[in-house]
């Protein structure tokens, strides 16, 4: 289950030095490519890594603007490092969402509203515009949660091997 707005944390505790952990990360990504480049790499996922940690999206052909963005924060803990990855979505989607979507956020404010003042589920409140929007969201949601789900496999299949208990 994922909040209303599309966010996800977890954490790998691997045996590997900070550097082992990138050098690991940076073998299983494509580098970013710009819009015009082709897809070639063979790779599922793009992205960079560096010293403190990465950033990872999954390579697709077609165009999701709720296409989660994994990023990862290397830090060192006993005998290797923790990493602290957040599945997020692009900053840009992040701030330019709530002014897309204010149609159907104040539409459920006020259905609410109506309903504790008034006793009872207004439905002259529902309109199109808020009801088509509030079906976008929620297919994105969907979009989301279902790329994120791939996201977090593939970076829990990279550190497998090196992945360790957190009491350890």
């Amino acid at each position: 289950m994922y909040p209303l707005i599309p966010y996800k944390h977890f954490v790998i505790n691997t045996n590997l030095s900070s550097e082992e952990a990138r050098r690991l990360a940076a073998d299983n990504i494509a580098p970013h490519r710009s819009i015009f480049q082709a897809h070639i790499s063979g790779k599922e996922f793009e992205g960079s890594a560096a010293s403190d940690g990465f950033t990872i999206n999954r390579i697709i052909r077609y165009r999701n603007s709720f296409l989660p963005v994994l990023n990862g924060k290397f830090k060192p803990h006993k005998n290797g490092t923790k990493i602290d990855i957040y599945v997020t979505l692009h900053p840009i989607i992040l701030v330019l969402s709530p002014i897309f979507f204010y149609p159907f956020f104040e539409m459920v404010v006020m259905v609410i509203k109506d309903s504790i003042i008034n006793g009872y589920f207004n439905t002259s409140e529902l309109d199109s515009l808020g009801m088509s929007i509030g079906a976008l969201y929620f297919i994105g949601l969907i979009a989301f949660g279902v790329e994120a789900s791939k996201a977090e496999k593939f970076i829990r299949m990279i550190y497998k091997k090196h992945e360790k208990s957190p009491n350890s």
